[in-house]
């Protein structure tokens, strides 16, 4: 386990805000130049930030598909329990969000849980694209973390699969706007080395 150590002098960001869920009232059919992608994120470990990161292939835009807070802010809410979404089995919620039109690759993943950041440390280069007036879904991001380090985690796996009978329901119960709209897989059926980005490296940051 590779954990390095950082002292920064005022704050600690953690590279921008997760992309926000689509509105309620968003029309899909309207969007002359963009589309919306879905997919859900469930984790087995504590309460944090649970992320998968994504670059259109110019790489000149980043987005971030997230569950849940890293706990930075305010360290009271290390201790929250969260509780299991009934249609998803496990701890985790849908995300469902707007994109220009265009070609996309997601390239890494993270868990951030206070002054712990977890990063994948394989590179992942997933391809797919986005069409106007479409809705597609990418599949189940699924956390699992086998090691901590002072009771945060410090190493992961991630599996990426399609649980798309699950996670339609749960996707359109986040966006009601997508109940009559036919969602797109990205990729059906099994997947080869569904295992993506390795089992991570730890960074921890000291804050004073």
């Amino acid at each position: 386990m590779k954990i390095m150590f950082i002292v920064l002098v005022l704050t600690v960001t953690l590279g921008g805000c997760a992309t926000p869920n689509i509105s309620n009232d968003f029309d899909v059919s309207q969007a002359e130049r963009s589309g919306v992608v879905s997919g859900t994120i469930t984790y087995q470990g504590v309460y944090g930030g649970y992320t998968i990161h994504v670059s259109s292939i110019d790489g000149k835009s980043r987005y971030r598909l997230a569950h849940g807070t890293s706990q930075v802010i305010n360290p009271l809410d290390a201790f929250l329990d969260e509780a299991i979404d009934p249609l998803l089995g496990k701890m985790g919620s849908a995300f469902v969000v707007e994109m220009p039109a265009g070609e996309y690759r997601i390239y890494g993943w993270q868990i951030g849980v206070g002054a712990m950041d977890v990063y994948s440390s394989s590179a992942i280069d997933i391809r797919f694209k986005v069409e106007p007036k479409k809705a597609i879904y990418l599949g189940n991001f699924d956390f699992v973390v086998t090691e901590t380090f002072m009771n945060n985690p410090s190493r992961a796996q991630v599996t990426l699969s399609d649980q798309y009978e699950r996670d339609l329901e749960v996707i359109r119960n986040t966006a009601p706007s997508l109940t009559d709209v036919q969602v797109t897989r990205v990729f059906e059926g099994p997947m080869d080395n569904n295992q993506i980005g390795g089992q991570g490296n730890a960074k921890l940051t000291i804050m004073y």
